[in-house]
């Protein structure tokens, strides 16, 4: 994983934790089939201490996301899937005027890469490659949002072929 500082992390003004759930590889990538399509799953959770609940969409990640993060109240805010072509950017709007751009750059052997930026206003917050393998998930935590954070997954996979990193995103 190739991290690229952005200015708003050098000056400290935003914080981002990363978590990476343990599906996460790295391999380097090749040029994916021409043609070829990806699906693309971003979800967002809002995080707090305020209260105690956990959202019924999320119980398939709740191990995963008590693991990582230590929080009492979990609420699933936004789930999309996108189906698209390799190189063809999934922009996704986020609370509190951010926005979220997943590029599925490539493929090496089962792994995906992907380009994923996270602005808000102009300001880029994180921008940052990942090659993820089969049934993993990306998950970033960090942004802040009300008394609390957003905890983003992505998660990507080829469509007619074999899954690539598609640990479906809770329904």
């Amino acid at each position: 994983m190739r991290l690229r500082p952005a200015t708003d992390l050098a000056r400290g003004r935003a914080r981002l934790a990363f978590a990476l759930a343990a599906a996460m590889g790295f391999a380097e990538a090749a040029p994916a089939a021409a043609g070829e399509q990806v699906q693309v799953q971003v979800g967002t959770v809002y995080a707090t201490n305020s209260g105690e609940h956990f959202d019924q969409g999320l119980e398939a990640m709740r191990k995963q996301l008590e693991r990582l993060f230590r929080y009492s109240s979990y609420k699933l805010v936004k789930r999309e899937s996108r189906d698209v072509g390799w190189g063809d950017p999934v922009n996704v709007e986020l609370p509190g005027g951010r926005f979220l751009r997943v590029l599925p750059k490539s493929a090496g052997g089962e792994r995906v890469s992907l380009d994923v930026m996270l602005r808000k206003n102009q300001h880029v917050l994180m921008d940052t490659e990942f090659t993820v393998r089969p049934h993993g998930t990306v998950m970033v935590g960090g942004p802040r949002h009300e008394d609390g954070v957003l905890i983003i997954w992505i998660g990507a996979h080829r469509l007619g072929g074999a899954a690539v990193s598609a640990q479906e995103a809770p329904r």
